[in-house]
C-alpha cells in the first residue's frame, strides 16, 4: 500500500508576489485556492547570423545590447486559476543526474490578482 504525507499550507499572495523561481529546490505542489497566477519559462535563445542579431537589438530598443551567442528570455507558458494543480511535475519527476538529493522547479509562478490565496503541500 502507497502512503503519502504532506504538510498542508494556506498562504495568500499579492499582485507580483513570486511564488518560486525557476532554478529553484521544488519542496511542495500547489492548488490554486483562490484568485491567479501565471508561470514563466526562460527559453535559451541561439543566434546564428548577424542578422538575427540585429533583429533582437532592435526589439530590446538598445543600442548597447549586446546578445550573447545564446541568451534566454522569460515568456508566460499559461495562466492558473481556481482549482488547478502546478509543481507536481518539478516535485515527483525523476531526480536530477548530477544531485540526486535535489529536484528544481522548471518554471517562475507569479500572483496575477490582486490578491489570491494557493494550498501549499510540503514534502
Amino acid at each position: 500500500m502507497f502512503k503519502l504525507l504532506f504538510a498542508i499550507e494556506k498562504v495568500t499572495f499579492k499582485r507580483n508576489q513570486e511564488v518560486y523561481k525557476q532554478g529553484e529546490a521544488a519542496n511542495a505542489f500547489y492548488i490554486v485556492y483562490q484568485g491567479e497566477f501565471t508561470a514563466f519559462k526562460k527559453i535559451k535563445l541561439k543566434i546564428h547570423d548577424n542578422e538575427t542579431l540585429n533583429h533582437f537589438k532592435k526589439r530590446r530598443n538598445s543600442p548597447n545590447y549586446h546578445m550573447k551567442s545564446e541568451d534566454s528570455k522569460e515568456s508566460p507558458i499559461g495562466i492558473l486559476l481556481k482549482g488547478q494543480l502546478f509543481g507536481v511535475e518539478d516535485s515527483f519527476t525523476e531526480k536530477p543526474k548530477k544531485d540526486k538529493t535535489k529536484r528544481f522547479y522548471s518554471q517562475r509562478v507569479v500572483c496575477t490578482s490582486e490578491k489570491a490565496r494557493l494550498l501549499i503541500f510540503y514534502k
